[in-house]
């Protein structure tokens, strides 16, 4: 399970990265070039993959649980 969510807060990062670039006109040859939104839209994966990323690397406790 944490190597899925590791892959996907991977994937999500490459994937705002290139809406970042692509909505700043960084990275031209599609619709989205030049378009603010996917920008935004780019940030908002970045910071969801990193969220994700954190989960899988979360370290699971070991100490017993009291009841």
């Amino acid at each position: 399970m944490k190597m899925t969510l590791k892959i996907v807060g991977g994937v999500l990062i490459l994937l705002g990265g290139l809406w970042v670039l692509q909505g700043l006109d960084l990275l031209v040859g599609s619709a989205m070039s030049g378009q603010a939104i996917y920008a935004v839209l780019g940030a908002l994966l970045i910071v969801g993959g990193i969220v994700v990323e954190a989960m899988g690397f979360q370290r699971k406790s070991t100490a017993p649980e009291k009841n």
